[in-house]
């Protein structure tokens, strides 16, 4: 068990008033507690995210978070010889309640040799593990062939966004390896509801 810390190391210096400073004085940051007492509060070191002991679970709290990450992406699952130009691979995240504002940016220097459907990975946050969690992101694609549209989603239960093209016929296909150059440039950002 982490040792206990003042409440506002627990909660990375954010001025929410004197009284509730005094409330979470009894709040760990760090991996999740064993034990913990009834009323407890939890910041997770891994998530950043403030949960509270209800005496059977953790309930969400709900923070503010700002935060730099660092998006990735995969074909078929893997990134075999997958570079970046580090200086413009890059995005920026705000957690605000439940729900996640992301924009990001990949530019590759190679797609490597990994072959399948093209992913990017690493969002920040788990997508809330609900069917209608489903949601549309915004896109723009350079040296990415696509007949039609690119569709562009996250998945419940995940941390990806899938890319399809969907022709004026309405049929819709993923976006492969095949379709991407060495230096293919993305530019996304989009919200959603994230797991707890």
């Amino acid at each position: 068990m982490p040792d206990v810390l003042d409440g506002l190391d627990c909660i990375r210096g954010e001025l929410i008033g004197k009284n509730k400073i005094n409330v979470l004085k009894n709040c760990y940051y760090g991996p999740e507690p064993s034990n913990p007492a009834t009323g407890l509060l939890w910041r997770s070191n891994v998530d950043e995210i403030l949960r509270q002991w209800n005496g059977a679970s953790w309930d969400f709290i709900g923070p503010s978070v700002d935060a730099n990450w660092t998006p990735t992406i995969t074909f078929g699952g893997a990134a075999v010889g997958v570079t970046y130009n580090a200086a413009t691979t890059l995005g920026r995240v705000s957690l605000k309640g439940n729900w996640c504002f992301f924009s990001g940016r990949i530019s590759l220097t190679s797609k490597g040799s990994s072959v399948g459907n093209v992913l990017i990975e690493s969002l920040p946050y788990t997508v809330k593990n609900y069917e209608g969690a489903h949601s549309a992101t915004s896109f723009f694609a350079s040296k990415v062939s696509y007949t039609g549209q690119l569709q562009t989603f996250v998945t419940p239960n995940t941390n990806e966004i899938n890319i399809y093209e969907i022709t004026e016929g309405g049929v819709l296909t993923a976006i492969t390896n095949v379709e991407f150059a060495n230096d293919s440039d993305l530019i996304f950002s989009g919200m959603y509801e994230i797991e707890v």
